[in-house]
């Protein structure tokens, strides 16, 4: 019975032997939700699989398959594995506790397996603690048997299916059976089973026990290491000095010219035109004091805290963009979230044909049009402050001194948490956990060695491999913010050639996505494009990421802030007509998240005209939507509305929505591969996952922007050496659309 369910196992388990990626992440996505509800119709295949090797398995077999190994495989690989076997065997065949407990870790057939449930991990922990703990089975001293976790892929192609069924079964096995070894034990296998080797290819994969520190991975650790020094003496220094100046100890006296040592923590404009957050100031010094004071001041952890945890708003400032901002990045959080569990559901055929095609699921399969609203947003805020500059200055601006200013700082406030991010997190990623999904290798290809500049060059959206995948949002918003001054520029000189230039690019833009929806004959349901195989490589390299077809919603919000600046946000607007522009708002808004139910579920069959129409103007129009609540809370049309979205509660959360963006796939990766079994996904589960999913994000993002972000902007301030006078004379409100 034993050594039946023992060879069965070793002959039918698996995991991929392939670098992760956030691709691959997707596509693995992509592959169940495309074969899940063509399972049904090769049942009976299936079926025939399973009874042809459990009929053929028996202790003769077994016995046999060791004897054909040893004498005829390779003495000097096999050796150590085959007698670390044959002691497995033995004990089981005795009743040891530890060879039932090695063989109890295996993964086992479980039920929806024509349902698309084809991961089974086995015990993970039963078979890493076997023999190394005294609350299981101990090994006799007379036995060597290290346990590993392995595993073992095997493809079946089956009549019917356009892409090969992947089922997967955890074993435990000796330390001594390599990769190698063990995949020529399963050829002797499938040959001695005759099993077709040609729809059925196996191969098998073994976790190492221990992850040995490489060198990237001890230059991360030291660099994290010196990095929480330096935060935490300039966090001393800022107390120290803050408790000072409170109890006088150096406010010089009438009589004396000593120095004043005293710090004033301000808060900058939250107008900047930033994903992430709105820019804070690092607590000023008097002027007096010395540089290398204000670069520790730069990391206090103290100073810092409070001007992002702070609620307090300035006159001028746009509080609906808060709201947005927090809202559309739980939004993309949820999307992730769901996009990324697919992988690690045993449920994946009936959530497929019951749950995901329910109107209320609408909402997540179309969460992607969120990262148009941080396009918008974008767009706009550039737009409005800069031409606030403009009109500040009256035009003068010396061009040869702003416009490298302007880039520099934009580039300065996205890129040193990026890439510090990447320096701890790609390296260290490896060996925070593990598991039966647990990739040993990192999630990025490579290690990111050959395409890191390509995100410090903010050209990763040209590029299929690339490193943190999900940045290509911030590769798109460089290159817009890049192109933004050729439109408002003229737009405050010429108000005919700003819209003149804008709304050429915006042309543009519809005309090619046009020409590639229609090439590649894109879905409008992002649905539809995960179970066809034929359109997931061109929907998301060709399309979705590209600038030419995503810059639509950003140039509406470069118009929408041309808006708010002609205005100075106060328009009052008829009661009738400011209900109508609501009522059209959300109806658009509506079809857009909604409008696709029809088509998904097959009651409707769009032609591909329709399609490419939805593909090169929903993300304009829902630019548009989103333009329109933020002029309409602007200029104090939004009702309940702009109370809602300028709640204080999403002050401090705005400032963190970029460290966010930049953290939570990570979090949301790492949970699902440090899990033990796959998930049974429904409502429940989907909720309690984002729930937690949502709070570890802002802890994490709060700690990323107090050790990162936050010092970061303080040290671009001591690079130009902008005090607080000058902020003072301006306003907060008139920070520069740079800061």
């Amino acid at each position: 019975m034993y050594s039946k369910t023992f060879v069965f196992l070793l002959c039918l388990c698996f995991v991929y032997a392939r670098e992760t990626s956030y691709f691959s992440i997707l596509k693995e996505a992509q592959h169940k939700l495309s074969i899940a509800p063509k399972i049904p119709n090769v049942n009976r295949e299936v079926s025939q699989i399973f009874t042809q090797v459990e009929n053929a398995l028996t202790r003769d077999f077994f016995e046999n398959l060791l004897n054909e190994i040893e004498n005829n495989g390779p003495k000097d690989n096999f050796t150590l594995c085959l007698s670390d076997l044959k002691n497995l065997f033995q004990s089981v065949v005795k009743g040891e506790r530890w060879g039932l407990e090695v063989l109890d870790s295996f993964g086992k057939i479980q039920p929806g397996i024509l349902l698309a449930n084809f991961h089974s991990p086995g015990f993970f922990d039963e078979c890493k603690s076997v023999g190394r703990d005294s609350s299981f089975g101990m090994i006799p001293e007379n036995v060597t048997f290290n346990s590993q976790y392995c595993s073992l892929n095997i493809k079946a192609q089956l009549t019917g299916m356009p892409m090969p069924l992947p089922f997967s079964f955890g074993m435990c096995v000796s330390e001594n059976c390599s990769e190698k070894v063990l995949n020529k034990i399963i050829d002797q296998a499938m040959s001695m089973l005759l099993i077709n080797t040609t729809s059925i290819k196996p191969h098998a994969t073994c976790q190492k026990n221990h992850l040995e520190f490489d060198g990237k991975a001890v230059a991360a650790l030291l660099f994290a290491g010196v990095f929480a020094l330096l935060v935490t003496i300039s966090t001393i220094l800022d107390v120290l000095s803050t408790w000072m100046a409170k109890n006088d100890i150096f406010q010089k006296t009438t009589s004396t010219n000593v120095e004043v040592l005293h710090y004033a923590h301000k808060i900058n404009s939250e107008e900047t035109p930033l994903l992430g957050s709105p820019t804070t100031s690092v607590a000023q010094k008097n002027p007096a004091s010395g540089c290398l004071m204000k670069f520790f001041l730069a990391f206090s952890v103290y100073s810092n805290g409070k001007k992002i945890l702070s609620t307090k708003k300035t006159a001028g400032t746009l509080g609906a963009v808060n709201g947005v901002r927090v809202l559309s990045i739980s939004w993309v959080i949820l999307g992730h979230i769901f996009a990324f569990i697919i992988g690690v559901v045993s449920n994946v055929g009936y959530f497929y044909t019951v749950d995901l095609k329910r109107r209320s699921y609408q909402a997540i399969l179309n969460a992607f049009v969120s990262v148009d609203s941080f396009f918008l947003l974008s767009g706009l805020l550039v737009s409005y402050l800069l031409l606030k500059e403009l009109r500040r200055k009256e035009g003068n601006i010396k061009w040869l001194q702003f416009i490298p200013k302007f880039y520099f700082h934009r580039y300065w406030r996205l890129t040193p948490s990026l890439m510090l991010l990447m320096f701890v997190y790609v390296p260290l990623f490896p060996y925070i956990s593990d598991g039966p999904f647990w990739p040993q290798k990192g999630l990025e290809q490579g290690q990111c060695n050959k395409t890191w500049w390509y995100n410090m060059l903010y050209i990763n959206n040209f590029f299929n491999e690339e490193c943190m995948a999900w940045t290509w949002y911030l590769a798109n918003d460089m290159q817009f913010f890049i192109l933004s001054p050729f439109i408002i520029i003229p737009l405050y000189y010429s108000k005919f050639l700003g819209w003149i230039i804008g709304g050429v690019i915006l042309l543009g833009s519809w005309i090619a996505t046009g020409i590639i929806s229609n090439k590649y004959q894109l879905p409008a349901s992002q649905l539809e494009q995960l179970t066809s195989s034929s359109m997931q490589l061109h929907y998301f390299d060709d399309y979705y990421i590209k600038p030419y077809c995503r810059v639509g919603p950003y140039i509406v919000g470069i118009f929408c802030g041309y808006f708010l600046y002609k205005t100075d946000c106060k328009l009052k607007i008829n009661k009738v007509l400011n209900i109508f522009i609501w009522m059209v708002a959300a109806t658009l808004a509506c079809l857009i998240v909604y409008g696709l139910y029809d088509d998904v579920n097959g009651y409707v069959h769009l032609s591909q005209s329709v399609k490419d129409l939805y593909n090169t103007t929903h993300r304009t129009v829902w630019g548009a939507c989103v333009g329109w609540v933020v002029f309409a809370c602007a200029t104090g049309n939004g009702g309940f509305i702009n109370t809602l979205l300028s709640w204080s509660f999403f002050t401090p959360l705005a400032r963190l929505t970029y460290c966010a963006y930049l953290i939570h796939p990570i979090l949301i990766y790492a949970y699902y591969s440090s899990l033990r079994t796959p998930l049974y996904m429904d409502d429940s589960t989907l909720a309690v996952v984002f729930s937690g999913i949502m709070v570890l994000t802002y802890m994490f993002a709060f700690v990323l922007s107090l050790a990162f972000e936050a010092p970061m902007l303080s040290l671009e301030k001591l690079i130009f050496n902008r005090g607080s006078f000058e902020e003072e004379k301006r306003g907060p409100s008139e920070a520069k659309h740079y800061e």
